[in-house]
């Protein structure tokens, strides 16, 4: 199993780190129109709160009616309408959607992963705000986080990612030839980085200050059709899912639950 990786940097910055639950869409972020612009992925821990955003980062709601949808998983691709709690108590509601849109879960469980995304009741999708919500582990509860510097980071990928890798580029087992030949998909591990921690100063020597960001494993999947790229921008985000390079965790709870309908 590819773990979830700490990597540890000695420094002389100091800086700050928050947890961060709340999740947006970045409206600067960087878009390649032949490649689309399919989602954000989330990690969830089981039993935080979540929070996905109907609007830009740093900005604010529009005040115009929106709605949530919600695929359940890549076995029943159809999206459905988020069903919201609505007690009276507002303590008692698990989903529930605030005056901004915004779509809070609280004690995240399995059930909730899935591809979630708000657009207008009219129907339009000029603005995208799409996340594929997966559940990982907790970092409480792992025992064999991998900690180092980028040396001991490359000896970590050489080792485990690049055996990987090959057997889905090169292994003739059925189940690799049916993913690269049949569905036209390549595969690959690769690390997407977390913000820079805390810099780490007490009981240290001056100047030596350490801190630390996270690598979280990646599968990257890439759809490719004939010798080109193709996406159909007007499909629905369900449709889109899977279409042409998208990013799942590597340990994604959704096609577990798919596979054992």
């Amino acid at each position: 199993m590819i773990r979830m990786f700490l990597f540890l940097f000695l420094l002389n910055a100091v800086c700050a780190v928050n947890e961060i639950h709340r999740n947006c869409r970045d409206r600067d972020r960087l878009i390649e129109n032949q490649k689309g612009d399919l989602y954000t992925l989330v990690d969830a821990t089981h039993g935080q709160k979540l929070t996905l955003q109907c609007h830009y980062c740093d900005e604010n709601d529009d005040g115009r009616p929106k709605v949530w949808y919600k695929v359940d998983d890549i076995g029943n691709p159809e999206p459905h309408e988020v069903i919201l709690d609505m007690n009276n108590n507002s303590t008692e509601n698990r989903v529930e959607v605030n005056i901004e849109h915004s779509l809070t879960v609280n004690n995240f469980s399995k059930n909730d992963t899935g591809l979630y995304y708000c657009q207008y009741y009219e129907g339009e999708e000029s603005e995208k705000y799409n996340y594929l919500v997966d559940l990982v582990y907790n970092e409480d509860n792992v025992t064999n986080m991998e900690t180092g510097n980028f040396s001991g980071w490359r000896k970590y990928y050489e080792v485990y990612f690049v055996p990987v890798n090959s057997l889905f580029s090169h292994s003739e087992g059925t189940e690799f030839k049916n993913v690269r030949e049949e569905m036209k998909i390549e595969m690959e591990i690769v690390t997407q980085w977390g913000p820079w921690g805390i810099c780490e100063v007490c009981g240290r020597p001056k100047n030596e200050g350490v801190r630390k960001k996270t690598g979280f494993c990646r599968i990257k999947m890439t759809h490719k059709v004939g010798n080109h790229f193709e996406i159909n921008p007007y499909a629905a985000p369900a449709r889109r899912l899977w279409a042409v390079e998208s990013f799942l965790v590597c340990t994604p709870m959704m096609t577990d639950r798919a596979a054992d309908r």
